[in-house]
C-alpha cells in the first residue's frame, strides 16, 4: 500500500519529539525568521522527495491568516477526481508562549482555522519552546487540545 502525503507529514513528525533539555536552543528562535522558514522548507522536501509537483506549501502568516501559519494544499494522484485537502500548520516560539494572552490567542487561532479554512483535513500545532520552563504550559496546552479532539474527529478534522 503506498503512503500517502499525509501519511509521511504524520510519521515524520510525530517520529521524536526533541529531548527536553535540548529545547533551551528554542529560546533564540523567532517564529517569522527561523521557525516558519524551517518548516516550510522540510516541508517541501517532504514533497520533492515524494515525486509530486501539484501540492503546494502556502506561508499564510499574517493578520489575515485564518488561523494557521503554513498550509500544504494536496490531492493524492490516484484520487485526482476528488477536492483538493489541506494540511494547516500552526507553529508558536518560546517568545509566544511568554505572552500572557498566549492560551486566548491559541484557541481563537484554532478556531479560525476550523471555520475558515474550507477542506481542512489535518491540523498540526507545533511548540517550539523550552520545554522545562514552560513545563506547565504545555502541560495546559495539551489538556486544552486533548479536549477538542472528539469534536474534531466527528467533523472530518484530525489534530496533531
Amino acid at each position: 500500500m503506498n503512503e500517502t502525503i499525509q501519511d509521511i507529514i504524520t510519521r515524520l513528525l510525530r517520529y521524536q519529539r526533541t529531548p527536553d533539555k535540548t529545547t533551551s536552543n528554542f529560546k533564540r528562535w523567532k517564529h517569522n525568521n527561523d521557525i516558519l522558514p524551517i518548516l516550510q522548507r522540510q516541508l517541501e522536501m517532504i514533497l520533492s522527495s515524494y515525486g509530486k509537483f501539484q501540492p503546494v506549501v502556502y506561508d499564510t502568516q499574517g493578520i489575515l491568516d485564518d488561523g494557521s501559519d503554513l498550509i500544504l494544499r494536496h490531492r493524492e494522484v490516484s484520487l485526482v477526481e476528488k477536492e483538493f485537502a489541506i494540511i494547516s500548520f500552526q507553529a508558536k516560539s518560546y517568545d509566544d508562549l511568554c505572552k500572557k494572552t498566549y492560551m486566548q490567542e491559541l484557541k481563537a487561532q484554532r478556531d479560525d482555522t476550523f471555520r475558515k479554512v474550507v477542506g481542512l483535513n489535518y491540523y498540526f500545532l507545533f511548540l517550539c519552546t523550552d520545554a522545562i520552563e514552560h513545563k506547565n504550559k504545555l502541560r495546559n496546552i495539551a489538556a486544552e487540545f486533548r479536549s477538542n479532539v472528539a469534536r474534531m474527529q466527528r467533523s472530518g478534522i484530525r489534530e496533531n
